[in-house]
Order: structure tokens, then sequence, then C-alpha cells
């Protein structure tokens, strides 16, 4: 099944298929510096989308903004909603509509899993 983001359950989804790439990993906490970082990061990727990494690159501790990422996945779109307003209020601009963060949340873990 393919779901694509915008779609229901899309949040969900990506959030049960980060717990099957490392099933080890445990459940996911958020920390208060985890969490900041993890703003900045996407609202970085919102305003430049071609460069995932080099945002992913300038966060001080790209694992524990991963498990605030991971965090606001398992809460669903509740979670992202909220998630994306508190990044508009401490980033400024306009908060995302949740596909468009889910989405990024899933390309910012992605880079992380892979560079780090």
């Amino acid at each position: 099944m393919v779901i694509r983001p915008g779609e229901g359950g899309y949040a969900e989804a990506l959030a049960e298929w980060d717990t099957q790439q490392n099933p080890d990993r445990g459940e996911a906490v958020s920390t208060a510096s985890g969490r900041e970082q993890a703003m900045h990061v996407v609202h970085a990727v919102a305003e430049d989308p071609k460069h995932v990494h080099e945002a992913v690159e300038s966060l001080a501790d790209p694992d524990a903004s991963a498990e605030a990422l991971r965090h606001v996945l398992v809460g669903g779109t509740p979670s992202v909603q909220a998630f994306s307003a508190e990044v508009a209020a401490a980033e400024g601009g306009d908060a995302l509509p949740p596909h468009k963060a889910t989405k990024i949340i899933g390309e910012v873990l992605a880079e992380i899993d892979a560079t780090h």
C-alpha cells in the first residue's frame, strides 16, 4: 500500500516505518534541547528544501534532534500540527500543513540516519 503526504495515516505510517528500520532503538524520548534543534532544522529545510544535508550537519546533537522528531511522529497528526505551530512561533513564518511537516521530518530523519 502506498500512502502519500496529506493522506490519512501518513504520519503514523512513517513513525511505524521508522520503528521497523531499527526495532532495537526503543521508545522515542524528546529533550528540550533536542526539540529546539529539531524545530530549527525543520524550519531550515522548509525554507530551503534542497539543503537537507547542510541543515542536518549544522545540528549540535543530531541524535537528540532525531529522537525529538520521532517523538512528534509517534503522536500522529495532532502532534505534527502542534509541532508545526511551535516551529512557526519559534522560528517565524506560518505553520506548515501537517503533510508538509511530516514529509520534512521524514527527510531529516533519513538524512540523520544516513550520515550519523
